[in-house]
């Protein structure tokens, strides 16, 4: 498991995640603080503190339209006890185990929390950053109407986030089409001279640029 992206500087705070519509997050963008390719994500960290009883915790992973908000079906979720959390404003890292999800090289998502168990006395706060742009991959969102009220907060704030994941397993992302059912491909052969050569590498041509299959 390896950090991806993430931006850890963030003093200020942020206190506006509760209930089933107020959710608060990041996007990011695969490539700007890690090598770029494709990665499975594993976890998710951010620094919070609990008022009151909020209950569950969701982080949620969803792809962005072209505002560059969350949008479509969740691709990636986890739970946490939000009632265990700190309650001091200086806020504590927590890390939030993600279901698996391959995200792709060069795109951007959305990660952000939820705790619909809460209300206003019974919520979570957050660290940011406010108009700093330490991260250029993304900018902090957040909406106050559930998952059709998204909006970029500020193009230059980013939430205080760190996104883990592994590589993308070797051979998954070359298929091959059989009886219109397509089909995951982890060894191809090529004959040479009547003999049967395993091929370990291959790559295709994209934009005049050369991009690994496996």
């Amino acid at each position: 498991m390896a950090l991806l992206e993430s931006n850890t500087t963030a003093t200020n705070n942020r206190d506006n995640i509760y209930g089933s519509s107020r959710f608060e997050g990041q996007t990011f963008t695969i490539g700007t603080t890690a090598t770029d390719g494709n990665y499975n994500i594993t976890s998710t960290k951010w620094k919070i503190w609990k008022t009151g009883s909020p209950g569950t915790i969701t982080a949620v992973l969803k792809a962005v339209d072209g505002d560059g908000l969350p949008t479509g079906s969740d691709l990636s979720t986890g739970t946490y006890a939000g009632n265990t959390l700190t309650a001091s404003s200086a806020g504590e890292v927590i890390e939030i185990s993600m279901s698996s999800y391959e995200m792709q090289e060069t795109t951007q998502y959305a990660i952000y929390l939820k705790a619909t168990d809460g209300d206003s006395s019974n919520k979570i706060s957050s660290k940011f950053n406010y108009q700093g742009n330490p991260y250029s991959g993304g900018t902090w969102i957040a909406t106050s109407s559930g998952d059709g009220g998204w909006g970029i907060q500020s193009s230059t704030s980013d939430f205080y986030f760190e996104v883990y994941g592994t590589a993308a397993t070797a051979g998954t992302k070359f298929q091959i089409n059989k009886d219109d059912v397509w089909k995951d491909v982890s060894a191809i052969k090529i004959n040479v001279d009547d003999a049967w050569k395993n091929v370990t590498a291959a790559n295709i041509n994209v934009d005049d640029a050369w991009k690994a299959i496996f």
